[in-house]
């Protein structure tokens, strides 16, 4: 058992591993930034430039004479894993009356739901942000995927390829993630339909899928983002938007991923993995109830902008 501090509570071994375990399947960060542990709360990171892919040198060398010398860019960028927290009071007559399960765990799962909607929230406008994915277009009026007669969303798409390529990845792009709004209307787009028919004979008669559309623009992947915030206005994290990426999902020496979470991999402060939580009596000592608390440490980087190509306002 982790101990937190004498007399204030402990680190919950078991809630921590259901906290870690929880995920809601329409939220794309960790498809889009995946975690890497890391094992310093700040700490800095090597960024390579990309004068192997783009720069010539005279490599013809005069009999006796020295070879030209190369020179390549070396960088550092930084991480700063911050704390996520929230927490509930749970009363004491609330959980001996309580008999659909334990509220501890019920509290568990609630906070975490709101911390990974939150980091959804927070890339979500990272990468929808055309200063921050600085490859991008912007579509309007009759090039919109919403005009299913005048938009060419495989050309597009295509563009983004050829761009991403151009400038630096050598890695294919592998992943194509979208709002649920867009995709609503390229699964619908009869120029699509017919396209997926023609190769498979099979479809005809039922919607088409993320794994349709996959096949249809040439990645590996389409990952659908239909998380929703706002109680009283409600509206889709990932907006009208899409995103052409390359994703590892573990680090590398040669990771060309557009973003990645790193998440702190101390066992005195998490279970390991940037998570953690703590539970103990309440801090009024009247007070019939304890505490759990979700704590969850991380920081989301676009790690390598030559890995993204963002098509904003994909449709109306």
């Amino acid at each position: 058992m982790y101990i937190v501090a004498p007399g204030t509570g402990r680190l919950d071994e078991a809630l921590t591993n259901l906290a870690v375990a929880i995920r809601n399947n329409e939220m794309i960060a960790d498809i889009l930034a995946p975690r890497v542990g890391a094992a310093r709360k700040t700490d800095k990171y090597w960024v390579f430039g990309k004068e192997w892919r783009t720069t010539q040198y005279n490599d013809k060398r005069a009999t006796g004479a020295p070879a030209e010398r190369t020179r390549f860019a070396m960088s550092t960028d930084s991480y700063s894993l911050d704390s996520h927290a929230l927490a509930s009071d749970i009363a004491a007559e609330d959980a001996a009356e309580y008999s659909l399960g334990n509220l501890a765990q019920e509290s568990v799962e609630f906070n975490t739901s709101l911390i990974l909607l939150k980091r959804e929230i927070e890339l979500a406008g990272m990468l929808t942000d055309t200063a921050q994915v600085t490859q991008n277009t912007t579509l309007t009026g009759s090039n919109q995927w919403s005009d299913f007669a005048g938009s060419k969303p495989g050309v597009d798409v295509e563009a983004g390829k050829a761009a991403l390529i151009k400038n630096g990845l050598l890695p294919l792009p592998n992943v194509l993630a979208m709002g649920y709004e867009v995709y609503q209307q390229l699964v619908n787009n009869p120029a699509i339909r017919r396209a997926v028919v023609v190769s498979d004979q099979k479809v005809v008669g039922r919607a088409l899928n993320a794994s349709d559309l996959a096949m249809y623009f040439g990645v590996p992947r389409v990952v659908v983002g239909a998380a929703v915030k706002g109680e009283t206005s409600p509206s889709f994290v990932w907006g009208k938007h899409a995103i052409l990426a390359h994703v590892e999902e573990s680090a590398s020496r040669k990771d060309a991923s557009l973003a990645k979470t790193f998440v702190w991999t101390n066992s005195e402060f998490t279970g390991g993995n940037g998570f953690a939580v703590r539970r103990g009596p309440h801090s009024d000592v009247t007070a019939v109830s304890e505490t759990v608390g979700v704590d969850f440490y991380y920081d989301q980087k676009i790690t390598a902008v030559e890995g993204g190509y963002l098509i904003k306002d994909a449709v109306a």
